[in-house]
């Protein structure tokens, strides 16, 4: 009985430590906010991602719909993800500061996308996995998005 009592009590502390790692797994010292990344990305698109299912973690090429700030000449970009296992849409308000649910875990990048799904990248040395926990890849629905509004105003004023 004793050592079955042993056996719970470390299991557990085992367990325990190993979801205390996960949790912290996407800690950072510093999330860029919308400003931030607004400044900091060398290009910025609207794409439409394929509607296509996608399951495990692989080339994507979505296509270009609009460009919002840099110099992008293709009509297709690449991004790494998957597609049947996409977590939702930024749940947070309009300029996000922080990435939607699909990146609060693993590495800290959201790299789940919704198959036909419009989302504004905010691209550095041609990746969106630049600056971890933030919104560089979020999901929009068109133009007229208030993410995108709000992206396209703050590029004008700069």
């Amino acid at each position: 009985m004793r050592a079955t009592f042993r056996v719970v009590i470390v299991s557990s502390l085992i367990f325990g430590a190993c979801a205390l790692s996960s949790a912290l797994a996407c800690s950072v010292p510093h999330v860029a906010t919308a400003a931030e990344i607004t400044a900091a990305a060398d290009v910025i698109l609207l794409v439409r991602a394929p509607d296509v299912t996608i399951t495990n973690i692989s080339p994507i090429e979505m296509t270009v719909v609009e460009l919002l700030k840099g110099e992008f000449k293709s009509k297709t970009v690449i991004v790494h993800g998957q597609t049947v296992r996409y977590e939702g849409p930024n749940d947070g308000t309009v300029p996000y500061d922080s990435v939607r649910p699909g990146g609060l875990h693993g590495d800290c990048y959201a790299s789940d996308y919704k198959a036909g799904g419009q989302f504004l990248l905010f691209l550095r040395g041609g990746d969106v996995h630049w600056s971890p926990l933030a919104a560089t890849n979020e999901e929009v629905s068109g133009p007229k998005d208030p993410w995108v509004v709000w992206v396209r105003d703050r590029l004008k004023a700069r």
